[in-house]
């Protein structure tokens, strides 16, 4: 599968702002021209995706975004899958409080390794 083309920032601060979007989406991308980019600014950086990753992509950078999806990639898209469903305050708080036992749990690991050493 060929990776599509997705978007063409106009700076390096643009740049920086999708790569944080597409990589806290868990999207896979990758940017034409980037290292070359950082040695000639005026160079053009062009951000792909993954096929199976375009719809999400373009849903997360729909702001940036105006023009339609060209016929050819939605041709090329065999599978789309449905958005990721957002987790509810019930399941935040589940997760909020495993962690804070996992972390209590850890620490008091640490201080018994400490301690067994120290005693020496």
């Amino acid at each position: 599968m060929e990776y599509q083309p997705l978007y063409t920032p106009g700076s390096l601060s643009e740049s920086a702002f999708i790569e944080s979007l597409l990589g806290a989406s868990g999207i896979r991308y990758f940017i034409k021209n980037d290292n070359f980019a950082r040695m000639y600014p005026g160079t053009q950086r062009t951000f792909y995706v993954h096929p199976d990753d375009y719809i999400a992509a373009r849903e997360v950078l729909k702001e940036l975004q105006r023009e339609p999806i060209p016929p050819e990639v939605l041709e090329q898209l065999s599978v789309i899958e449905p958005p990721l469903e957002r987790s509810t305050p019930e399941q935040d708080a589940e997760s909020r409080s495993r962690i804070f036992g996992i972390t209590v749990l850890v620490i008091l690991a640490c201080y018994t390794v400490y301690k067994i050493i120290s005693s020496g």
